[in-house]
């Protein structure tokens, strides 16, 4: 399966989608459906190795402003929001470098996020706005979809607390995008090999 797929992805905003989209920071980790290059884990059972990773902290658009309610939450995070903003790149800095970094990976890429519907907003705005296309095209995977199928529960009961303990590796949950990002990818090849091992597919 030639296919790859990107997850643990992480966009972390200082406005509400109402409002003009205004992302922070851009983090990428890159997770094959088949053991390839990036996290992989096998038969055995060994929790997934990360080999990749992409991150960028994004400079504000001009006239933007956050909204209320997202930043009192950064307000009550403050390590997290000042990691966010050391080392700024603009937009289309930013956006191309991960284009060219998209680009130099095998296969065709496959967007995987923690909510999915959230950070693909920010991610193919910003790919189409500062690089000029994306090469997700449309294809997103949406984790807690994944995990109501293989629970066989209703996607309001395949929330974080209904998750099997096994699923979550030890890692930090921080607010910091690129720590939450590698969560994520880690609970993806959770649920990933748990679905294909009862299937007897894993390999």
């Amino acid at each position: 399966m030639a296919e790859r797929s990107s997850a643990g992805r992480e966009t972390l905003a200082d406005r509400t989608v109402e409002r003009p989209c205004e992302a922070l920071l851009l983090t990428r980790l890159v997770v094959p459906l088949r053991a390839s290059r990036t996290w992989r884990r096998g038969l055995s059972g060994a929790r997934p190795t990360l080999v990749a990773t992409f991150s960028a902290n994004l400079e504000t658009l001009a006239g933007a402003a956050g909204h209320p309610d997202t930043m009192k939450f950064w307000a009550e995070q403050p390590a997290a929001w000042d990691a966010h903003r050391r080392d700024l790149e603009s937009p289309q800095a930013a956006m191309r470098r991960y284009l060219a970094w998209l680009d130099a990976l095998p296969g065709n890429p496959v967007f995987v996020g923690y909510p999915a519907a959230y950070d693909f907003l920010f991610t193919y705005w910003y790919l189409m706005r500062f690089a000029g296309r994306s090469p997700f095209s449309h294809s997103a995977l949406d984790i807690k979809t994944l995990a109501m199928a293989v629970l066989g529960k209703g996607y309001r009961d395949a929330s974080k607390k209904n998750m099997p303990k096994h699923w979550f590796d030890p890692l930090p949950h921080t607010h910091v995008a690129l720590d939450d990002a590698i969560e994520q990818g880690a609970l993806f090849c959770n649920i990933l090999h748990e679905l294909r091992r009862s299937r007897g597919a894993d390999r």
